[in-house]
C-alpha cells in the first residue's frame, strides 16, 4: 500500500495472555500524533499487517487525536482477543521521533560489602541506617524500653490472665 493510505487493521490473538506485538508512541501528552513506535516480526500485529511508523487514528473506533499514550495503552489493554485499528501508512518515521521502545538502561556496579579477612570468612560488619536511627533513639530515651515479659502477672492486661484451669502453659511450664 502507498505511503498515506487509511487502512483499518483487525488484529486477533490467541488469549488475552498472548502480546499484540506493537509498542504505541506520541500522543497528546508528547505533542505528535499516536503512532506505531515498535511492531515486532511474527507477532499478531505484525501478522495483520502494522509496521512501524503506521499513525494510529483511531482504536477501536476511538480518535486518538486528544488521547494521551497512557489512556491509548488503557484503550489497548481493555480490549479482549480483538482490537480494530485505523491506521494511515508510513506516516511517522519512528527513527527520527528520538523515542525508542528500547529504554536503555546504564548498568552501575557498586561494591559489596566484602568477606572479612583472617581464618573466619565472615561478612564485614554493616551498620544499616535504620539501627543507627533506633539505636539514637534508645539512648535519647535512657536505654530500651522494658521487656513485656518482665511484668509481673498482676500487671499484665485482663485479656492474657487465666483464671482457672487451661490447656495452655507458658514455655518451660510443666
Amino acid at each position: 500500500m502507498p505511503a498515506g493510505d487509511v487502512e483499518l487493521v483487525t488484529v486477533t490473538r490467541h488469549s488475552t495472555n498472548s502480546p499484540w506485538g506493537f509498542n504505541l508512541g506520541g500522543g497528546r501528552d508528547h505533542d505528535t500524533p499516536m503512532f506505531i513506535l515498535k511492531c515486532f516480526p511474527g507477532s499478531p500485529a505484525f501478522k495483520a499487517g502494522l509496521r512501524d511508523g503506521d499513525g494510529v487514528l483511531q482504536l477501536n473506533r476511538i480518535p486518538t487525536a486528544n488521547l494521551t499514550l497512557s489512556a491509548a495503552k488503557a484503550e489497548v489493554a481493555r480490549t479482549g482477543t480483538t482490537i480494530d485499528i485505523a491506521v494511515q501508512r508510513e506516516m511517522i518515521d519512528p527513527r527520527a521521533t528520538g523515542l525508542s521502545s528500547d529504554e536503555r538502561v546504564e548498568i552501575v556496579e557498586e561494591p559489596c560489602a566484602k568477606f572479612g579477612e583472617g581464618p573466619d570468612p565472615t561478612l564485614a560488619k554493616v551498620t544499616p541506617k535504620t539501627y543507627k536511627i533506633i539505636e539514637d533513639t534508645e539512648k535519647q530515651a535512657a536505654g530500651p524500653a522494658p521487656s513485656v515479659f518482665a511484668k509481673r502477672k498482676a500487671d499484665r492486661s485482663k485479656y492474657t490472665q487465666c483464671k482457672g484451669t487451661t490447656i495452655q502453659k507458658a514455655y518451660g511450664e510443666s
